[in-house]
């Protein structure tokens, strides 16, 4: 039977830090979890000093009298540390324990804090044998014999009572950095580290103790001063990385946030912001705190960028900024276009494009609280539904379909295509600007060129317009389910049935148009990046991340002066409110009909979203407006309108009248909104034009 001596060092002047870090080291010695135990710490107060033999546990579910005495503590002591006596030899104490309401289903062994083992020892540590009385002779043990030594007595006794400084203040209950090593705290960590036979240290000896110290302290340092050791996030043990997270998400928001982690990328790590195998963030939320971090992927290294769309872990839940590394994401995209730009001319659509983003990411800002909405699955439901949003709202785990967990989604895109002779528009930067910024590639050179220069740098990265979403219907996000948001089906229904309630029968083409203006797929290389624009037709439109991560960007709440300059010069407009964040996997961005936007990337790893576009019924008057805008001035859209918008507003004041006549005004924003629409489309036919002859639909 296995036998193990542990040494019992209590003071009450323990910190808190330091007793977590014991728990842990003992945790890992004896192969199960302990539950991490706060303190107080009273004034300090004489240390005992005991020892036990105990027998190995070999059930776990035995009482916490017995699993005390496996478990040993060490602290700052005042006594000398040398070896008790047989005298001093005492038995474990039980130790009773209280209810708790908030031990998990299973609970596991609970260790006595500090101040109670000094409770419970007291009486023990003074019972001595006295004169007349009979106690149990402790076991033999081999005395140690002192040494010789010519050294004065006082000189001796001060040797053997090593001291140490109680620290000034309480540290939090965060693995604390541990104390410097000087010459009389060496015998108490060897005592440690012979014990339990792991290194004193939380965190690796990379991680500089500086930031250690930062993240320990109970006061949140400036950002300024973390931000420098963030490429060490990745190396922190699990209680400081929450600590980091915690501090990170706080600067953008002045109230207690959400926690962010950094998962181990199971392909080693990289500082570089953004590389392929830079672990990517996880969100994480109270109820998730326990989850081991380490959670391998099935696919190995395939892919680190898609784990949020696969597992569904944080459905329901809101996303938060994580400013920091979206500042590390948009300075390393002007860095590496500076690059660029300095070895070309404006001769292209990608070096265009580039230096209008390249300018207005200088003066690009994170968005305040009231510039972005971050909401869960239900707050976005509930918002989309009471009307039309004044900014863009960001949510994540809203979609229903998951990937095959052992193939990139790119990969499982193009295999679910079958037909791969087919033909795409690609946008290709290095095309002259007086040409068309894309042309036509079969689909089989796309798959070809996407799974080849995977993380791969490319000076002409290619962007796959509008690909044509082999997926299933359950790629629409959750909250966009709702009767608010459904109004461009019925568009379509009306467009291709017409009086006909029975299922569609069209052409091909008709159907084809149709379907690819509910939802599509983007794919791009990285280092692509696309001029600020609008969504053609005056949609909203919904975005969400399956591979990689990209910036977006929008023109925040613009002024009508800002809104008409931009229309005015899209290519050359820099001024009014520019916002942006970080994109990633599992993410979803939906923005309403209007709204100026432009997307930039990092030039290693690809990128791949599903997105869509959307009519709100409550939404009319706004949306007329913008599809006039449009019209006048076509260089501001993404595609060429002149034929397809006219019939839009004919089909939809239709359908306005049609529930018009029914009594449900309410759901369209009420009476004044509704005949504010009538109004325009009244307006539109009156001034229209003769319209030309029907054109196929063209890119731009």
């Amino acid at each position: 039977m296995e036998v193990m001596k542990a040494v019992k060092m209590v003071d009450d002047d323990l910190p808190g830090g330091q007793w977590d870090r014991l728990l842990a080291a003992a945790s890992s010695r004896l192969e199960f979890q302990l539950p991490a135990t706060k303190m107080a710490t009273p004034h300090s107060q004489r240390t005992i000093f005991e020892t036990a033999e105990v027998k190995e546990i070999k059930d776990l579910s035995q009482t916490e009298s017995e699993i005390v005495g496996i478990l040993a503590s060490i602290a700052t002591s005042s006594a000398p540390v040398t070896a008790p006596s047989p005298a001093e030899t005492i038995a474990a104490v039980p130790t009773e324990t209280t209810p708790n309401i908030n031990r998990p289903t299973n609970p596991q062994p609970r260790l006595p804090t500090p101040p109670q083992l000094a409770k419970q020892r007291k009486p023990a540590a003074k019972s001595r044998k006295k004169p007349g009385t009979t106690t149990t002779k402790p076991r033999n043990r081999p005395k140690a014999t002192p040494k010789p030594s010519n050294k004065p007595r006082g000189a001796m006794k001060e040797e053997q009572e090593p001291r140490m400084a109680s620290p000034a203040t309480t540290q939090p209950s965060i693995s604390a950095l541990p104390p410097p090593t000087t010459s009389t705290t060496k015998p108490l960590v060897a005592a440690y580290e012979n014990m339990f036979s792991v290194p004193f240290r939380c965190c690796p000896v990379e991680v500089p103790d500086l930031f250690l110290s930062l993240l320990d302290s109970p006061a949140r340092p400036a950002s300024a001063l973390l931000k420098p050791f963030s490429r060490f996030r990745h190396q922190l043990c699990f209680a400081h990385v929450h600590r980091f997270a915690e501090m990170t998400a706080a600067y953008a928001f002045d109230e207690p946030a959400r926690f962010l982690a950094y998962p181990p990328s199971p392909c080693g790590s990289n500082d570089g912001v953004g590389m392929s195998h830079t672990p990517q963030l996880s969100l994480i939320t109270d109820a998730e705190a326990h989850r081991p971090l380490n959670r391998p992927r099935s696919n190995g290294c395939d892919s680190p960028y898609y784990s949020c769309v696969l597992d569904g872990a944080h459905d329901g839940h809101a996303p938060i900024l994580n400013i920091e590394r979206d500042e590390d994401f948009r300075q390393q995209v002007m860095r590496e276009m500076e690059a660029r730009m300095e070895q070309k001319d404006l001769k292209s659509h990608g070096d265009v494009a580039d230096r209008l983003v390249y300018s207005i990411l200088q003066n690009c800002k994170p968005p305040s609280p009231d510039e972005a909405y971050l909401l869960s699955g239900e707050e976005a439901a509930a918002r989309v539904e009471a009307g039309i949003s004044d900014c863009p709202i960001f949510t994540q785990g809203q979609q229903q379909f998951k990937w095959d967990p052992s193939n990139r989604p790119i990969a499982e895109l193009f295999k679910r295509m079958e037909d791969l002779n087919r033909s795409v528009s690609v946008q290709i930067p290095s095309r002259k600007a007086y040409l068309q910024s894309f042309q036509k590639q079969r689909l089989c050179d796309v798959q070809k060129r996407f799974m080849e220069s995977y993380n791969m740098d490319t000076d002409d990265p290619w962007n796959v317009l509008d690909l044509r979403n082999p997926l299933p219907p359950a790629v629409l996000p959750k909250f966009l389910t709702g009767e608010n948001c459904q109004l461009l089906p019925r568009v379509r229904d009306a467009v291709l049935n017409g009086s006909c309630a029975e299922r569609t029968v069209a052409a091909k083409e008709q159907w084809n148009e149709w379907v690819d203006v509910l939802d599509w797929v983007l794919m791009s290389e990285g280092g692509h990046n696309t001029a600020p624009h609008m969504d053609s037709h005056g949609l909203s439109t919904w975005i969400t991340v399956q591979e990689g991560e990209f910036g977006y960007g929008w023109l925040s709440k613009p002024t009508k002066e800002e809104r008409d300059a931009w229309i005015a010069h899209p290519q050359e407009f820099v001024g009014g409110q520019w916002r942006f964040t970080v994109l990633t996997p599992g993410q979803t961005v939906f923005f309403n009909s209007g709204t100026v936007h432009f997307v930039f990337r990092i030039r290693n790893g690809q990128t791949m979203a599903l997105g869509g576009h959307v009519l709100q019924w409550s939404g009319l008057a706004h949306w007329m407006d913008v599809i006039q805008d449009e019209l006048r001035n076509p260089q501001i859209t993404n595609e060429d309108m002149e034929w397809s918008a006219p019939k839009y507003i004919r089909v939809i004041a239709d359908l306005v009248e049609n529930r018009l006549q029914n009594g449900r005004v309410e759901g369209m924003g009420g009476m004044e909104a509704v005949q504010k629409f009538l109004a325009a489309v009244k307006e539109f036919e009156n001034n229209k034009k003769p319209l030309p002859k029907p054109a196929k639909k063209r890119k731009r």
